[in-house]
């Protein structure tokens, strides 16, 4: 599965961001510039994470913990590989990973 972020301006609050979000889930980068999917060539603004917990999830996503997610990023480089955060996304491509 692949996530592509929420478009964020610095104004928008964590109100907004859970608005704007299909997926919130807090994980750890675990690779750059990677995509886990057949069908996502792999691209610099990509990162691997592995999801720690699922905050809001879609039920027909089923348990999310341990999963690898592809996850686009706003910006290059701002997440290296042992960034933990908590990810602010639209679930974007459901395939066989």
């Amino acid at each position: 599965m692949s996530t592509r972020r929420t478009r964020a301006s610095t104004a928008e609050t964590i109100d907004d961001l859970v608005r704007a979000s299909s997926l919130i889930f807090t994980g750890t980068v675990v690779a750059v510039g990677r995509s886990n999917l057949r069908v996502l060539e792999p691209r610099e603004n990509l990162v691997l994470v592995r999801v720690d917990s699922g905050l809001r999830v879609d039920p027909s996503l089923g348990d999310i913990r341990g999963r690898v997610l592809t996850t686009e990023t706003p910006k290059v480089g701002e997440l290296p590989p042992g960034t933990r955060a908590v990810f602010f996304t639209q679930s974007w491509i459901h395939a066989e990973e």
